[in-house]
């Protein structure tokens, strides 16, 4: 996305031979997730605790966040779902990593709020990273 992004193309434009390529390498690499589902269903009803648990990484191209709700039935029984997940690519004009490392726990932290404001429950909440920075 980057590189097309500094190749200033207007949408309607074809892509040259190069990122066409790269494009159809790109969506073979797809492939094995052909539909595969994740569940997403919620059953909050026989619950008694709740944790929301964050994560947030980054690369040099891009930064996410993926929150899961993790619950406690009265009979002991945990379940543990995706709640929310987004991406984003890194800004084309390069800034360092420890930067972006800041912005991926920013995300993390907008989709929590998000997350935490939905949901009709009270949750521990836990917010995790891989990044020695943050």
């Amino acid at each position: 996305m980057q590189s097309l992004w500094k190749e200033n193309l207007d949408w309607d434009q074809p892509l040259s031979a190069h990122f066409s390529t790269a494009w159809t390498e790109y969506l073979k690499d797809l492939t094995p997730f052909t539909g595969k589902q994740i569940p997403r269903c919620i059953s909050i009803q026989n619950s008694i605790h709740f944790q929301l648990h964050g994560f947030s990484d980054t690369s040099k191209k891009a930064y996410a966040g993926v929150v899961y709700l993790r619950s406690v039935s009265s009979t002991g029984h945990i379940n543990v779902a995706l709640i929310a997940a987004k991406d984003k690519v890194a800004p084309v004009h390069q800034i360092s990593l420890p930067r972006l490392e800041l912005l991926g726990a920013l995300l993390l932290a907008d989709i929590m709020e998000v997350v935490v404001r939905a949901l009709p429950i009270t949750a521990d909440i836990y917010g995790w990273t891989d990044s020695t920075i943050v």
